[in-house]
């Protein structure tokens, strides 16, 4: 056998004679641009860079450039864009802005304002105290629970205003509410929180020393329907005051802009925050020593008035203090 046993002698006879037909071997390398070339191109003829870039896509394919036409079918510039885009943000006060006077605040500061953020929340607030404390008076024929109620609920409103609500609506944790205050805001929160729980454990301990309702009420539980009538003539209009009382402490941290649009303007404002600070300081101890000498008048002599002390230059020493709540802290 001559052949030498190579592929190439073994099959050579299968392309004529043994000798290999260069013609009948595929020109090409099998790569795919040789493979592929005839789509491009009948003739076979691999187009050039310059050919095959006049029919790929011009565009990136991004958002600019797959929606460009939206904008006159060209290209604009940059700065252009925005023009023709929205000019309100989709928030609510570019979205319904145009409902409102130009210029003008949607809320008067005065009138609907004020009544709107805080008189009818603050009244909701002690009306609502107000009912639960007329049920369980009721329940236990105790009339004293308004009085219970009178520095309980404006406590409670001034620390529902300062951090209840932004826990609530703004997911905020009580540390974090807190911080958000401002030093004259905490010390306004302090002040009114010292007033109403001395006064609260005031009215608690002599109901405890007492062990039955405040006498003052007696006479008047003696109607039969008195307890039908209690709640309009006792415990909803003293809502109303609660609600006009609180609002020195709860406007700031209910309406702060209101506020401070509301404010008088003042050259020194440090003068007056220490003289707010000062009177309110001097009020809260009035009535401390007012009660205290009551307290030991009553021990020597319940039935004689007492004029001795504070109750010698006013009748009602606690009044006195009470007017102090409305001097501004800022």
């Amino acid at each position: 056998m001559a052949s030498s046993g190579a592929e190439q002698d073994r099959y050579a006879s299968h392309f004529d004679s043994g000798k290999l037909p260069s013609a009948r071997l595929p020109a090409r390398s099998g790569a795919e641009q040789d493979i592929y070339g005839s789509h491009l191109d009948p003739n076979g003829k691999l187009p050039s860079v310059r050919d095959l870039a006049a029919k790929v896509t011009q565009t990136s394919g991004a958002e600019q450039d797959v929606y460009g036409g939206w904008f006159g079918g060209r290209r604009i510039p940059v700065d252009n864009v925005t023009s023709q885009l929205p000019q309100g943000s989709g928030a609510e006060q570019d979205r319904l802005g145009a409902h409102f006077e130009p210029g003008r605040s949607s809320v008067n500061p005065t009138a609907i304002g004020l009544l709107q953020s805080s008189i009818l929340p603050s009244f909701g607030l002690h009306a609502g105290l107000g009912a639960l404390a007329y049920g369980v008076s009721r329940y236990t024929d105790t009339a004293e629970g308004k009085d219970w109620l009178w520095p309980a609920g404006m406590t409670a409103n001034a620390w529902w205003s300062a951090i209840g609500s932004r826990v609530v609506y703004d997911g905020l944790s009580i540390p974090q509410a807190w911080s958000t205050l401002n030093y004259s805001e905490k010390l306004l929160l302090t002040g009114v929180s010292a007033w109403g729980l001395r006064l609260f454990y005031r009215i608690a301990s002599r109901r405890v020393k007492r062990g039955s309702d405040d006498p003052r009420y007696a006479e008047a539980k003696k109607d039969p329907k008195f307890w039908n009538k209690a709640f309009f003539s006792l415990f909803l209009p003293e809502a109303v005051a609660q609600t006009l009382i609180s609002l020195p402490f709860t406007l700031p941290f209910r309406a702060t802009v209101h506020s401070a649009i509301v404010s008088p303007p003042v050259e020194d404002a440090s003068l007056f925050h220490n003289l707010a600070v000062f009177f309110f300081s001097a009020g809260f101890a009035l009535e401390v020593i007012a009660d205290s000498q009551l307290e030991s008048q009553k021990k020597r002599n319940p039935e004689a008035l007492n004029r001795d002390g504070v109750w010698s230059i006013v009748r009602h020493p606690k009044y006195v203090h009470h007017l102090a709540y409305n001097l501004p802290s800022d």
